[in-house]
């Protein structure tokens, strides 16, 4: 009886321990094998300093600035020169429109500069750039023909062509070609047809020599004199310059 009972515990105990798996110790796998550290191959990327690329990624403000020095082109040589002169004035008041329409009607009637100026509140509309009072009455009188009769004369400042004040050659005279070609004094250059044939009348008058008027562009040039030596020119260049008329040179 008292080994029947030992057997029964015994069972009861066996039975016990196979229905409870946790504590039935399962066999590990073996791990796969892995390679050493000395195997494998670090590589790590080395930073190089871009300013540009470092400044779009970290989003700052700062500007990174490439600079040219750009040298300018000299400015053009001027085509006139400011004397003092007369014009004939055809307008003064304190109305503006009026002035600017008066402009624009004196452009369609004749062919000489106009200006509009305002000084000390008033505008006034003057016509043509006249360097001898003779000149400016001459063209007065013909303003006061074309309608405008209170047109007077007033003394100003006026715009003359530059031209070069020492004498220029357009062909490099020579001992063989002087003889063969007319030396002659230009005078002066204007941008009237008309007034430059006034102003070659005068000459012709005052000197006693022949005169010229030959067109160049946009301008009429005034020659006086034929000279066949080199002497002579400039014998009679002295006279004219001496006369009123400093910047004329020799024109060969």
């Amino acid at each position: 009886m008292k080994a029947y009972i030992i057997f029964l515990i015994l069972l009861i105990g066996l039975i016990n321990i196979s229905c409870n798996t946790s504590l039935i110790k399962k066999k590990s796998p073996k791990p796969e094998p892995t390679a050493s550290v000395d195997s494998v191959l670090f590589y790590q990327q080395e930073d190089l300093p871009d300013p540009l690329i470092d400044a779009v990624l970290s989003g700052t403000d700062e500007d990174i600035t490439i600079s040219k020095t750009l040298i300018p082109p000299p400015p053009p040589k001027p085509k006139f020169k400011q004397i003092e002169g007369f014009r004939i004035q055809v307008y003064a008041g304190a109305d503006s429109l009026s002035a600017l329409t008066g402009m624009y009607e004196l452009k369609k009637q004749t062919q000489y500069s106009v200006y509009l100026i305002s000084e000390k509140g008033l505008y006034k509309l003057q016509v043509g750039d006249y360097a001898y009072r003779i000149d400016a009455d001459a063209a007065r009188q013909k303003m006061r023909t074309a309608g405008y009769e209170g047109a007077w004369v007033v003394k100003t400042m006026i715009n003359v062509p530059v031209e070069p004040a020492e004498p220029v050659s357009y062909e490099t005279p020579s001992d063989n070609n002087m003889n063969n070609k007319k030396i002659t004094i230009q005078v002066l250059a204007l941008s009237s047809k008309q007034d430059a044939e006034m102003m070659a009348d005068e000459l012709k008058t005052r000197f006693n020599m022949v005169t010229a008027v030959k067109s160049a562009g946009d301008l009429y040039k005034v020659f006086v004199g034929e000279f066949s030596t080199k002497e002579e020119a400039e014998a009679a260049l002295k006279t004219v310059r001496t006369n009123g008329f400093p910047d004329a040179w020799l024109v060969y």
